[in-house]
């Protein structure tokens, strides 16, 4: 991410370059912010690999032409530039970690903070769940750093393998470097469909992006000067910046990358070096005062924006508006241009610190951030630095993700987990998350009437039978419900089920705003056409058909109130800021309006005396305060997160369901 700018055997200074940087950086900027327009954003990290493999090479290649090379003075350089400002950078996270974050959270920054400390955050992140697209990774104030950790790791062999070959088989280099580059796109290509995390995130699979600049830096066709050519190079340096700028608007998180589309943004970045001089009109504005003046400060603003952002929304009660998100993008850039000022540039002066000074104190500086992170991780976040009902509060939202995790069928490869302790299965659970959300509720109901749930769940999956593939539900989905309807009739003992989902999601492809504060974000998804929502619709008044008449008893669980806000970290974030910890409230005319198209669905599914519907909105809302839901009760959360059930909520729910199974017995 930073790395000098005078490339080629003369080592003129292009300012396009940094110009070009600037590109990449809002890019990210704005895209870790969230804003939708720039949902392509993080192609601004290929537009790094691709400079900094251009830039790195050809200082490498003159100084191994001019008899100077040395490792030593490679890493006294790459130290000088990539450690003052990242030290300084996770230094000030830390008293932010430790004052907002959670424990689970904290735990999670530690880890984070061990591994890019050692320049490994990339392997982290690939093991995390979700990867670098994942629900919450707006809050994951560490997460940027795997690019820097992909490019070190790239650094650790390549100087030494270009000095060699240069030294031995000077013909063989630019041959060389392309045949690696074709074997790295070409494992790109095939990790693409096998591994798609391990693609993003590893070396094997990114290397062929720096290499690409890499190749360029050894053209001899461009010459010492990179003269212009006249309109040739105009229209190849317009071609380039298309290239580069379209993805950032057209991608999205759903789209495979990097294969294939990472293949654009490298081959406009790679037309751009080679093209947008400032005698190309493409050039010209790429050298301008305000894209230079941002190109000089990108890795510091690369460093802040994720902690900032991610901060501002662990602290922030509400979710950031556009407002608030675009200072805090500002804020980033100030910070950017402070530590750019008194930071990085007295750093890379070599008159400031000797050689073996920078080498040692970065290497002690990078031992020490890593045993901070190994002590927060071995500590599993010290909960007792929270009061008890606060670090109470945390625990248990996380015992509830982990609780919904364990019984989500996302493969079909492992048993179903049960409700109640009896040994004969009479009850199906089936439905989404939300459904899962439910089984405390329903263990507990099973105990007290002597009976044993089966329990059929998969994420983002609403009990319907026989639908096709929709937005947001993949082909496993199908798969799933249509292998659970047919357990259900397959099994003469199953003779009630329980079907639940958070309907909204489906039918309307949309996240939950409560319209006070509280807006749900997660993974791009797409709203369903009209004929789709009709198609899903049938498909569940079908299944529920075939499910009567096979004589099952229906519970029908009606739509689960949304939340918006995340109640447990609300209630830790009141605390952590000082406030008095009330828990929030939601419009029951918000959750009326909301909830209108699939509440219609559950009413028109007729009236049978096997079909009973529940309604878990008369349980969570008007109880205490007319026209509003609850999300807390007697100091416990009724959500693990902004729609999911805790325990107590659940039990809540199904109130009127315990009641029509014992009076039933």
């Amino acid at each position: 991410m930073s790395v000098g700018n005078r490339p080629g055997a003369a080592g003129a200074y292009r300012p396009e370059i940094d110009g070009l940087r600037a590109v990449a950086v809002l890019a990210v900027m704005l895209y870790h912010a969230g804003f939708s327009l720039f949902a392509g954003g993080y192609v601004g990290v290929d537009i790094f690999f691709v400079i900094s493999g251009y830039l790195i090479t050809g200082i490498v290649v003159r100084e191994c032409s001019e008899g100077r090379f040395s490792l030593a003075t490679f890493w006294e350089r790459r130290a000088r530039r990539i450690m003052p400002a990242l030290t300084f950078v996770l230094v000030v996270c830390l008293p932010f970690a430790w004052w907002f974050m959670p424990p689970v959270a904290l735990t999670a920054f530690s880890k984070s903070l061990f591994a890019s400390s050692l320049f490994s955050g990339n392997f982290y992140f690939w093991r995390l769940e979700g990867g670098y697209f994942a629900d919450d990774s707006g809050q994951i104030p560490l997460l940027h750093l795997w690019s820097l950790a992909v490019e070190e790791q790239f650094y650790l062999l390549f100087p030494s393998c270009v000095y060699l070959i240069f030294r031995f088989a000077r013909r063989t280099l630019r041959p060389a470097i392309i045949a690696v580059l074709l074997i790295s796109l070409t494992l790109c290509a095939v990790a693409g469909h096998v591994a798609p995390s391990a693609n993003f995130f590893l070396i094997p699979t990114r290397a062929w992006e720096l290499l690409a600049g890499a190749a360029l830096s050894l053209w001899p066709s461009r010459g010492d000067a990179f003269a212009a050519r006249g309109r040739a190079d105009d229209a190849l340096a317009f071609v380039g910046a298309a290239l580069v700028v379209v993805p950032i608007f057209l991608l999205d998180d759903t789209s495979g990358f990097p294969w294939p589309w990472a293949l654009p943004a490298v081959v406009g970045t790679v037309l751009l070096l080679a093209f947008a001089t400032p005698r190309t009109a493409v050039g010209w504005m790429l050298a301008s005062r305000p894209f230079v003046a941002i190109g000089l400060i990108s890795y510091s603003a690369y460093l802040w924006h994720q902690p900032v952002l991610a901060f501002a929304r662990l602290i922030s009660l509400n979710t950031p508006g556009t407002a608030s998100l675009s200072g805090l993008l500002l804020l980033s850039l100030g910070l950017a241009t402070l530590t750019y000022h008194w930071v990085e540039k007295p750093f890379r002066r070599r008159s400031f610190l000797s050689q073996r000074t920078v080498l040692v104190s970065t290497m002690l500086a990078a031992l020490t951030m890593a045993a901070i992170g190994a002590i927060g991780w071995s500590g599993a976040g010290f909960p007792s630095r929270l009061p008890a009902p606060i670090a109470a509060l945390a625990q248990a939202r996380q015992a509830g993700l982990e609780r919904l995790e364990a019984c989500n069928d996302t493969s079909g490869a492992q048993p179903p987990c049960h409700a109640g302790k009896a040994d004969r299965v009479t009850v199906a659970l089936f439905g989404d998350s939300h459904a899962e959300a439910l089984i405390p509720a329903v263990d507990a109901l099973m105990n007290a009437v002597g009976q044993r749930a089966v329990v059929l769940t998969r994420p983002n999956c609403p009990p319907a039978d026989n639908v096709g593939v929709m937005p947001n539900r993949d082909a496993g989905c199908v798969r799933f419900t249509h292998a659970a309807v047919k357990t259900i009739l397959a099994t003469p003992d199953i003779d009630t089920v329980i079907l639940a989902a958070r309907w909204p999601l489906a039918l309307e492809g949309s996240y939950f705003d409560n319209g006070e504060g509280g807006v749900e974000t997660g993974p791009r998804i797409t709203a369903p056409t009209e004929q789709q929502r009709q198609q899903l619709a049938s498909g569940y008044r079908a299944t529920v058909a075939r499910l009567l008449a096979a004589g099952k008893r229906i519970f029908v669980i009606y739509p689960i109130p949304e939340a918006g806000w995340s109640t447990p970290d609300y209630l830790v974030k009141l605390n952590r800021l000082g406030l008095p910890v009330t828990g929030p409230t939601t419009s029951y005319a918000r959750y009326k309006q909301r909830q209108a198209r699939e509440i219609a669905l559950l009413d028109s599914l007729g009236q049978d005396p096997r079909l009973i519907r529940i309604y878990p909105d008369r349980a969570l809302c008007g109880i205490v305060r007319a026209g509003r839901c609850e999300t807390v009760v007697g100091g416990t959360s009724l959500y693990i997160d902004d729609d999911h059930l805790s325990a107590k909520g659940a039990r809540m729910a199904l109130a009127s369901l315990t009641s029509a199974m014992l009076a039933g017995r």
